[in-house]
C-alpha cells in the first residue's frame, strides 16, 4: 500500500508538472500573442493618432478658410450695400435736383407766358407776333414744296428716255430741294460732304415707279453731279433760319419750286439775298 502510494504520488507530481509546463507554455504563447498584439495595437493608435492629428489641422486650415470667407464675403455684402445706399441716395438727388429745374423751368416758362400775353395784348405787338406765326407756318410749306417738286422732278427726268442732262428748269428745282433737304436734317449745304448727305437723303423720297434700272441710276448720277457741282452760298442758310423763325418769308417763283432768290421781313418788305445755289 505504501509503494502503491508513493507510485500513485510519483504519478500525481509528474501529471501535476506536466500540467503545469504545458500550462506555463500556454500562458507563455498567451502573453506573446497579446504581446503582438499590444504591439500592433499601439503602432495603429500611432498611425490613429498622427492621422487625427493630420485631420485636424485640415480641419482648422478649412475653418479659416471658411471663415476667411465668410468675412471676405460678408465685407463685400457691405461695401454693395454701402455702394447701393450711395447710389440710391445719389439717384434721389438726381431727381430732386431735376424736379428743381423742371421747376425752375416751369416758373420761367409761366412768368414768360405772362409776359407774352402782356405782349399781346398791346394791339402793335399782336400783330407782329401773329405775321411771325403765319411766316413760319408758310416757311413750313414752302420747304414741303421745295421737297415735292424736286423729287417729282427727278422722277419726271427718269421717265423721259429723250433726256440725259437736266434742265436749267431741272437744276434748280433739284438744286432748290438738296438745300431744303439739308436744312430739314440740320445738314450744311455749303458744305460738299453735308450736302452730298442730303442729296443722297432725296434721291430717297423719290418714287422711282415707272421708271427703268437704266434711267433710274442715270437720274440719280445727274442729282449727286449737280450737287457736287452746286455753290451754296452762307447767305442762304442765314436767309433760311431767318425764315424758319418767322422773321422773313421765301418766295417761289412760278412753274413750281425754284427760288428767285428774294427774302422778305416780316413786314412783307423785301431783303436783300445772294444768288442761289
Amino acid at each position: 500500500m505504501e509503494n502503491s502510494l508513493i507510485s500513485a504520488k510519483g504519478s500525481q507530481k509528474r501529471t501535476i508538472l506536466s500540467y503545469g509546463k504545458a500550462l506555463y507554455k500556454k500562458t507563455k504563447r498567451d502573453i506573446y500573442k497579446i504581446s503582438e498584439e499590444n504591439k500592433q495595437l499601439k503602432e495603429a493608435n500611432q498611425r490613429l493618432t498622427k492621422e487625427n492629428d493630420s485631420l485636424k489641422g485640415k480641419l482648422a486650415s478649412v475653418d479659416e478658410n471658411a471663415v476667411w470667407k465668410l468675412r471676405t464675403d460678408l465685407d463685400a455684402a457691405n461695401m454693395r450695400a454701402e455702394n447701393a445706399d450711395l447710389a440710391t441716395a445719389q439717384e434721389k438727388e438726381r431727381t430732386n435736383q431735376a424736379w428743381r429745374r423742371a421747376e425752375q423751368e416751369r416758373n420761367r416758362a409761366d412768368d414768360a407766358e405772362a409776359q407774352v400775353r402782356e405782349m399781346l395784348a398791346i394791339p402793335e405787338i399782336k400783330e407782329i407776333w401773329d405775321t411771325i406765326q403765319r411766316n413760319k407756318e408758310a416757311f413750313k410749306r414752302q420747304i414741303n414744296l421745295w421737297l415735292a417738286d424736286a423729287a417729282k422732278a427727278i422722277s419726271d427726268f427718269a421717265k423721259d428716255y429723250e433726256k440725259s442732262l437736266f434742265s436749267r428748269k431741272d437744276e434748280s428745282i433739284i438744286g432748290t430741294g438738296i438745300i431744303a433737304e439739308a436744312f430739314v436734317r440740320g445738314l450744311d449745304p455749303t458744305d460738299n460732304g453735308q450736302r452730298n448727305q442730303a442729296t443722297e437723303s432725296l434721291l430717297g423720297k423719290v418714287n422711282w415707279k415707272g421708271t427703268t434700272p437704266f434711267m433710274s441710276d442715270l437720274a440719280a448720277t445727274r442729282t449727286k453731279q449737280l450737287s457736287e457741282e452746286m455753290s451754296v452760298p452762307r447767305e442762304i442758310m442765314e436767309g433760311l433760319l431767318l425764315a424758319a423763325g418767322g422773321m422773313g418769308g421765301v418766295s417761289v417763283s412760278g412753274g413750281g419750286g425754284g427760288s428767285n432768290n428774294e427774302l422778305t421781313n416780316w413786314d412783307g418788305t423785301k431783303k436783300k439775298r445772294g444768288r442761289s445755289m
